[in-house]
């Protein structure tokens, strides 16, 4: 449980202790919809083993409040801008153990600092364009969905023949964390049946993508995603 916490104004810092020195740090990054009570759930998993925990906030002192992806031309903040914003929050904290924790695009951004960190987990991280960086990953566990059609199982395998990784593939689809997810959006960008060369060093404006993606919850498949995050903490 949390015995502190903290709001700054590019992240939130939460503590199971206020007076201990040097805890390990877990730094996460959030996904699309901007911090939830899911990320604060997992960060209430991690103070219980120990940790403290930050919540990068990318879009407050953008002014953005979500990010909504129906073209890649003005999507902001970018998957290197969240990266940056991973470095720069993380050094304020001094830990002699740091770890990174991201979900779908925060996991993808997570993925470009993972070499940097102790180690990463990430559940359902966009694997559409394997940049450099992301291919010095390492002590990397992977959770997603079979169903997901926004961020594809397959391109987490294709992924996982260039890095050593522990990848787990669940019942599901994209959002399966979310209780408030049971939807067809069908303005929004597809990763699916899209293969691009490894390492990619393009941009990922000129692509044919489809549109219409699922997102749903999984009652089974977040408790053994919280189970793996526990396991992990260890």
């Amino acid at each position: 449980m949390f015995d502190k916490i903290t709001s700054h104004s590019d992240h939130i810092h939460f503590t199971p202790d206020r007076f201990a020195k040097k805890l390990p740090l877990l730094v996460m990054s959030h996904g699309s919809g901007g911090i939830s009570d899911i990320d604060t759930d997992f960060a209430k998993i991690a103070c219980a083993n120990g940790y403290q925990v930050v919540i990068v906030d990318h879009f407050t002192k953008r002014g953005v409040k979500s990010q909504i992806w129906h073209d890649v031309d003005n999507i902001y903040p970018n998957f290197d801008d969240r990266a940056s914003d991973i470095y720069t929050i993380s050094a304020k904290y001094d830990a002699n153990k740091k770890i990174l924790f991201g979900i779908s695009a925060g996991g993808t951004a997570c993925l470009i600092c993972s070499a940097d960190f102790d180690k990463t987990f990430l559940v359902y991280p966009a694997l559409v364009g394997i940049t450099p960086p992301m291919l010095e990953a390492h002590k990397l566990t992977i959770v997603t969905g079979k169903d997901d059609d926004w961020t594809p199982a397959s391109q987490a395998h294709r992924y996982a023949k260039y890095v050593d990784l522990d990848l787990h593939i669940v019942d599901g689809y994209h959002g399966f964390l979310n209780p408030r997810e049971d939807r067809f959006i069908e303005n929004v960008l597809s990763l699916r049946d899209i293969e691009l060369p490894i390492p990619f060093l393009g941009t990922l404006e000129k692509i044919n993508y489809q549109k219409g993606v699922t997102t749903k919850y999984s009652k089974k498949s977040r408790e053994i995603t919280e189970k793996m995050f526990t396991l992990w903490l260890s």
